[in-house]
């Protein structure tokens, strides 16, 4: 079951990316009534939240999850911010719960490591 959500997961991924899923009947994004999904975020704030959210979900191996919230949230897997970005994207670079946060690649996700942080105050 896990082998097919990362499959899904990386077609859809594969499609997006290639624009190939807005012309696929019943594809997400596919039309131009109600039901259409936006092609990107609308603002840098959104595209941070979202890839805290995707960092996540990546983390703890919900493939399918990432499969349906990408295109859902218009986005790619290359357009997933790093922990940086995010920080800029949210004005969080003179937080110190945020500073913190970078140190160290390895661990867990940057919403995870927040929430910790706020936790602990």
């Amino acid at each position: 079951k896990r082998l097919k959500s990362e499959l899904r997961y990386r077609l859809i991924e594969s499609l997006h990316r290639e624009g190939v899923a807005k012309a696929l009947p019943g594809a997400p994004g596919a039309g131009h009534g109600q039901d259409s999904i936006p092609q990107k975020p609308k603002a840098w704030k959104d595209r941070a939240l979202f890839s805290m959210v995707l960092e996540f979900l990546r983390a703890r191996g919900k493939h399918y999850s990432l499969s349906v919230l990408l295109p859902e949230c218009g986005m790619a897997a290359g357009d997933v911010l790093c922990r940086e970005e995010v920080g800029q994207a949210l004005s969080l670079q003179r937080v110190p719960i945020f500073i913190a946060c970078l140190v160290g690649d390895e661990g867990p996700p940057l919403l995870e490591r927040l929430l910790e942080g706020l936790a602990a105050l």
